[in-house]
């Protein structure tokens, strides 16, 4: 049998691969296994949430999803501090909550890693966008909701903003280094 502890960190070792090869290899859907979150939130942001961030890190929470419940896992979880968009070097919500995204730091020439990085929560749909760039022999097809905002806030790499995309316990990447195009 597994106790707490063992099963706490074979989760959170989980999370963490799934979240490198999900950045390693753009547009693949990856899960994670499921943990204890708010109802508002996917498994996925959660995930997301507890691996990546600690008390350095400064998060921007959706207007959507923003209740005292979700700021409370945060701050047990993560202890992060809540902060506004132009500060935030994480955020989480819809996309709808994001925008405009020039809000948000997209990394300055001399520190382009201090962009921030998105947690969407968004349906999966069919295949939109080609994508392709580091990580990707080729080119892949996926959805990708608002992809022209996406282009648009990420044309300046190394500059942009590295977005996760959730839905469930699923989730996969678009880094900031990543071409898209429409298809058709």
């Amino acid at each position: 049998m597994i106790n707490t502890n063992e099963n706490e960190s074979i989760i959170k070792a989980d999370a963490f691969r799934a979240i490198l090869f999900a950045t390693s290899y753009p547009g693949s859907i990856e899960k994670f296994l499921e943990i204890n979150k708010p109802k508002q939130i996917s498994t996925s942001s959660a995930s997301i949430l507890s691996t990546m961030c600690d008390h350095t890190s400064t998060i921007y929470i959706g207007k959507s999803l923003d209740t005292k419940s979700l700021r409370d896992w945060v701050a047990f979880h993560t202890n992060s501090k809540i902060v506004d968009k132009k500060f935030a070097n994480f955020a989480i919500g819809t996309f709808h909550d994001m925008l405009p995204l020039t809000e948000f730091s997209r990394g300055s020439d001399e520190f382009p890693d201090r962009s921030c990085t998105l947690i969407i929560e968004t349906p999966f749909k069919s295949d939109n966008v080609s994508i392709s760039g580091p990580g990707i022999k080729g080119s892949k097809d996926i959805y990708l909701p608002h992809a022209n905002k996406i282009s648009d806030v990420n044309n300046s790499f190394p500059l942009g903003i590295d977005f996760y995309f959730t839905n469930k316990s699923n989730f996969f990447c678009i880094p900031r280094s990543i071409k898209i195009k429409k298809k058709g």
